[in-house]
């Protein structure tokens, strides 16, 4: 068993790396006294794993998911994906693409209404404004307060 440090020096990658999948719960490494991460030789070949994957460009989401399923060794020893496994993971992935893609939708679509209540209420204070201007520049009450027949709430604003 080794320590984060360690694991850092044997893969190249810095400590905070590692720290940041675990935290993603690609890797779980054991702990030992003082609550300190311990790896085993499979964390060293998951995260090497890990890194080849990032290597070759993918998300971190198709990691994740790939990671769900484990390789097999072909014929020369190399480890590989099933082509059930990586049919399940293009569906996996699809799905997760439409859901997003769905909620972007959603989004845009909540924005489109909430910029439409905005730009209502800026006009709402623009008007009132305007006869709140004009009431205080000839209407003044010596109390200070607004003569109700100046402001009107007839639904035009002119």
């Amino acid at each position: 068993m080794i320590r984060v440090g360690e694991m850092a020096r044997r893969t190249g990658v810095s400590a905070r790396t590692i720290k940041y999948y675990e935290e993603r719960g690609l890797i779980q490494p054991a702990r030992g006294q003082s609550d300190y991460r311990l790896y085993g030789q499979a964390d060293l070949e998951r995260l090497e794993r890990i890194l080849q994957l990032r290597g070759f460009g993918l998300s971190m989401a198709t990691i994740e998911e790939i990671l769900r399923y484990p390789a097999q060794p072909d014929g020369d020893g190399t480890q590989r994906l099933s082509l059930s496994a990586i049919r399940m993971i293009y569906q996996s992935l699809g799905e997760q693409r439409d859901a997003l893609l769905t909620r972007m939708e959603q989004q845009r679509h909540e924005l489109a209404e909430v910029e439409t209540v905005t730009r209502e209420l800026v006009n709402d204070l623009d008007y009132l404004r305007g006869h709140l201007e004009a009431q205080r520049a000839s209407d003044s009450n010596d109390d200070g307060t607004v003569d109700a027949s100046v402001v009107r709430c007839t639904g035009s604003r002119s």
